[in-house]
């Protein structure tokens, strides 16, 4: 019997590029929290240097 509270599987990451160059350089970069309270990942592209959450990517 699964268990309804830990249903979400995890995302799998091994295909997660960067929006803006598509590099696999990837690493996690804090958080970002909007205005509604929704916590969102933030990563960090070690190619260009520039960072973005999974929202706008």
């Amino acid at each position: 019997m699964s268990n309804p509270i830990n249903s979400k599987t995890p995302m799998d990451k091994s295909n997660l590029t960067c929006p803006y160059c598509q590099s696999l350089k990837i690493m996690r970069h804090g958080f970002s929290v909007r205005k509604s309270g929704e916590k969102l990942q933030r990563y960090w592209c070690n190619e260009c240097d520039r960072t973005f959450t999974l929202k706008n990517a």
